[in-house]
């Protein structure tokens, strides 16, 4: 029972005085008394010693909320309930405020969002953040907040549904809310593989995805298991030397031990990296044409020596007359043969002079003598001095062969027996030798037979000074810094008849 006012005791006073006079019964026993007088009788009044015309009894326990100490029933006096109207036997109060326990509060967390329409009612969350859009509540109050059926404490994206829980750099966050999913220290939305670790983000075809993730590198449809260039682009994925390294990434293709770029056949195995030409077009191995003669080599009766006229005298498929060692194919080999172009001929022999100090006085880029048969020509323009023989012009005289000048007798039939004489020579370099030259003589294929220093003037048989050498088509007289003149030329022709 609450404890009466000093109100209703001096009312209670008033009525007991006046009773008497009112026509009031001993205690209300007729059933007429209303001690509170608030309009309700004694005998039906909840109460009865207390005015509560509204008869109000939230507990519904017979006692009106007016006398009741506990007005909800709960078993907490009104005087401590913080819900006193509404029964809370836990006295719940999540927000600690003082507007009541959660039972009679209307925003139990505070946050501002009513209880009726707040997804987590006794959670503050004035955001009201739902991940999964589920009714099962809020992310602050929701124990699995992206509805992946993994409970929030084991899921390593709680707020990321990834029911697989794919973590591939196994660093606690999962692929779903790991913003570098390989730790390759590259964020996913700029990593070229984001799940493969490759922290140098090498792309060799440049086809974004990085090497590390790709499985055809070059780019070249070819994938790496199967290419035999995996990061260079070679989709004919030629082997040369089938080594299993293809072409486009093996540097010897040819296999020949010769890198390829230093190779003049890189693709055509030449060990001997043989160049007869000489010329940058290839080695032999690889070159159309080896001797640059402009017949190509599988046309070319010389192949490997220059014969752009393609002479072949005796019509035969053992070569032209370059490189035939029996030209007339009479059996006599042409380095022995006094007509190697004349198979079964004779040979008859004449001496020929010419005397070059008689001629009178002239230049000329060569002279003829049809006679003899001798060609000469110089390196430079011939001086025919009368009197003194020939020069060549230039050099420290214009009437004498010096310096490095060359002089050279060219015969139209090789010669069995050859002299030349020498009617003048100086001294150029001061070392008490005269007309110091080299001599060097040719077969009739030009080859050369042979050379020898001479000096001094008078005549040079060659027959002498080469013993055992037979036949000559040409002669070379090259000046050695000394001075000298050629007056005459003796020549014994052999003739093919």
């Amino acid at each position: 029972m609450k404890t009466p006012s000093s109100f209703s005791i001096l009312l209670l006073s008033i009525i007991f005085v006046a009773c008497p006079f009112l026509g009031c019964d001993d205690g209300g026993s007729k059933g007429t008394a209303d001690f509170d007088a608030d309009g309700i009788l004694d005998s039906e009044d909840n109460c009865p010693e207390l005015a509560n015309a509204d008869q109000l009894d939230g507990d519904q326990d017979g006692e009106g909320d007016a006398c009741d100490v506990d007005d909800d029933g709960d078993g907490i006096l009104d005087t401590h309930d913080n819900c006193p109207l509404v029964a809370n036997f836990d006295q719940r109060n999540t927000d600690g405020e003082e507007d009541g326990g959660d039972a009679c509060d209307d925003d139990d967390d505070n946050d501002g969002v009513l209880d009726d329409s707040d997804n987590c009612p006794v959670d503050a969350n004035p955001d009201q953040l739902n991940t999964d859009g589920e009714e099962d509540g809020g992310d602050a109050c929701d124990d699995d907040q992206d509805g992946d059926s993994i409970p929030d404490e084991d899921d390593n994206c709680p707020v990321d549904a990834n029911p697989d829980q794919l973590n591939t750099d196994l660093d606690e966050a999962g692929d779903a809310c790991d913003d570098d999913d390989d730790d390759d220290g590259v964020p996913d939305d700029s990593d070229n593989c984001p799940l493969v670790a490759n922290p140098d983000q090498l792309d060799t075809d440049l086809d974004q995805a990085g090497d590390a993730c790709d499985d055809d590198r070059d780019g070249d449809l070819i994938p790496d298991e199967d290419d035999n260039c995996p990061v260079d682009a070679n989709p004919d994925q030629l082997d040369t030397d089938l080594d299993q390294a293809g072409d486009a990434c093996d540097d010897d293709d040819d296999n020949d031990g010769v890198p390829d770029d230093s190779d003049n056949c890189p693709l055509v195995e030449n060990p001997d990296q043989l160049n007869t030409d000489g010329l940058p077009d290839g080695g032999d191995a690889c070159d159309l044409d080896d001797d640059e003669d402009g017949a190509l080599d599988d046309l070319d009766n010389c192949p490997l020596i220059a014969n752009p006229d393609q002479l072949n005298t005796d019509g035969l498929s053992d070569g032209g007359d370059a490189c035939d060692l029996d030209d007339d194919e009479d059996g006599v080999p042409d380095s022995g043969d006094l007509c190697p172009l004349h198979a079964g001929t004779s040979v008859e022999y004449a001496q020929f002079s010419v005397n070059y100090t008689n001629l009178g006085t002239f230049t000329a880029s060569s002279l003829y003598d049809s006679v003899a048969g001798i060609t000469v020509t110089g390196s430079n323009t011939i001086n025919v001095l009368n009197l003194n023989g020939l020069g060549i012009v230039g050099g420290i005289s214009n009437s004498t062969i010096d310096g490095t000048e060359w002089i050279d007798f060219e015969f139209d039939h090789p010669s069995a027996s050859t002299q030349f004489h020498v009617p003048s020579a100086g001294n150029n370099d001061g070392d008490e030798l005269a007309g110091e030259a080299t001599i060097e003589i040719f077969d009739a294929l030009d080859v050369s037979l042979g050379t020898l220093a001479l000096q001094g003037v008078g005549t040079r048989d060659l027959d002498a000074l080469f013993p055992g050498i037979t036949m000559i088509q040409r002669v070379r007289i090259t000046a050695d810094v000394d001075n000298h003149r050629i007056g005459s030329f003796t020549v014994r022709p052999a003739v093919c008849r």
